[in-house]
């Protein structure tokens, strides 16, 4: 998949936690959350199920619906600035923990960040003294590149901090937007040095600081660790046709009834013709896609001994 278009293999998506990150300090400000969630057709349910996958697409219609009606250009920085490596995924938080270096640390959430979100992309340019890294963001049409840039970089704040301290901040950092920081981004942010208008989204740091052992490693065994990278070589999910993104985005609207077909139609960018037809190729229906889903959470349910 590009960075920035929707194909017709695949449906960008994005781990509901971190949609939550915004509806949690949406509700400080008053904002009539539930509300915004059903206009833009999104679970109002979503923040009960954290690990399930919702519609990008969809996510940045509920966050610039919101930004509109607050007024409030910061939303990116104000919710990004809260996040924490405890808002990344089992999986994520177990190969980050075993990482040996913040070199490595960051290979590593690099290659596992399609298991956070399958439209963002990482890596790292090293230029001497100085390393940068770098974040390419799928953006939808019409969507606003600021939502999502300052938490995609704090993430990558967070992963360093874990060794560099937990008040560390950049000397650098680059958005793809034309940012107008507030003057209270710019007090907290302090000397950080601020690009707009970039190519990507980055930070640069000392590269003296990627080759440091990370003191803090967890005692678990690396068995263990393995488990959290063993999707495959390039962090996707174990399911990764464009079928599979339909299905693990239709999962959280089913407790509350059955997903209506536009719906569906609308998060996969086409007419609900056009979605019939291509179903049928694949030899389904959509009334039985939703049920095959439905059966198979059923099943994963009954499974679970703890509930």
């Amino acid at each position: 998949m590009s960075v920035g278009k929707t194909t017709v293999n695949s449906i960008p998506l994005v781990r509901a936690e971190h949609v939550i990150t915004y509806i949690d300090w949406l509700r400080k400000l008053g904002t009539p959350v539930e509300r915004e969630l059903r206009r833009a057709r999104l679970p109002v349910l979503i923040d009960e199920m954290p690990e399930q996958f919702i519609c990008h697409d969809l996510a940045y219609r509920f966050l610039g619906n919101c930004v509109d009606l607050e007024g409030i250009d910061d939303i990116g920085f104000e919710a990004g600035w809260k996040l924490t490596r405890q808002d990344f995924g089992e999986s994520m938080n177990r190969a980050l923990t075993q990482a040996p270096t913040l070199n490595s640390s960051i290979e590593c959430f690099a290659r596992l960040i399609r298991q956070e979100d399958t439209g963002m992309r990482c890596g790292m340019r090293r230029e001497g003294e100085t390393t940068r890294i770098w974040i390419h963001q799928y953006v939808p049409d019409g969507g606003d590149k600021r939502i999502a840039e300052w938490q995609n970089l704090k993430a990558v704040i967070e992963i360093l901090r874990h060794q560099a301290g937990s008040d560390w901040l950049p000397p650098a950092s680059g958005f793809e937007s034309s940012l107008t920081p507030s003057q209270s981004v710019c007090d907290r942010l302090g000397s950080v040095e601020l690009f707009s208008d970039q190519q990507e989204s980055w930070i640069d740091i000392p590269s003296r600081l990627l080759s440091q052992p990370i003191t803090t490693r967890s005692v678990e065994s690396t068995e263990d660790a393995s488990i959290g990278s063993a999707d495959d070589e390039t962090g996707n999910r174990p399911a990764s046709g464009w079928i599979d993104d339909l299905s693990d985005a239709l999962i959280p609207y089913l407790p509350s009834g059955h997903p209506p077909i536009d719906l569906a139609a609308e998060m996969a960018g086409t007419s609900v013709r056009s979605l019939q037809r291509r179903l049928n190729r694949m030899q389904t229906s959509y009334i039985e896609l939703v049920e095959r889903i439905r059966f198979e959470q059923a099943v994963r349910l009954m499974r679970d001994s703890n509930l």
